[in-house]
């Protein structure tokens, strides 16, 4: 079996986990709930704003930071945005768990925090 072939039967096997699965639910109720993607979106487009400041050398206000952070607790006190920004986390360290064993398969060196 080819490695291309190798990497679809991991991903097949990712769909399965409950990781993926509380992901995928939350993130389809998430998108059924127009008032929180829109937070969501806000927050994001807020983001990418003072990101693009900062990498153009403008100066990031604390008056900037408190704003992001207001908006970042209004999305999080949004039970949609919460579940689905919970399992994504979840989702996230379990594809950083498969990394770690791929990296492990390829260097023969097991990474200390891999959880199993």
């Amino acid at each position: 079996m080819s490695i291309l072939e190798q990497a679809v039967d991991l991903g097949r096997e990712i769909s399965k986990s409950d990781e993926f699965k509380r992901m995928s639910l939350n993130e389809e109720n998430l998108h059924k709930d127009k008032d929180a993607l829109k937070l969501v979106e806000d927050f994001q487009d807020l983001q990418k704003l003072y990101e693009t400041r900062a990498m153009n050398g403008q100066p990031i206000t604390r008056e900037n930071i408190e704003e992001l952070e207001e908006l970042e607790r209004k999305i999080m006190a949004n039970e949609k945005v919460r579940l689905y920004y919970e399992a994504s986390g979840r989702f996230q360290a379990l594809v950083g768990l498969v990394n770690d064993k791929i990296r492990e398969g390829m260097t023969g060196i097991a990474h200390e925090c891999s959880g199993g």
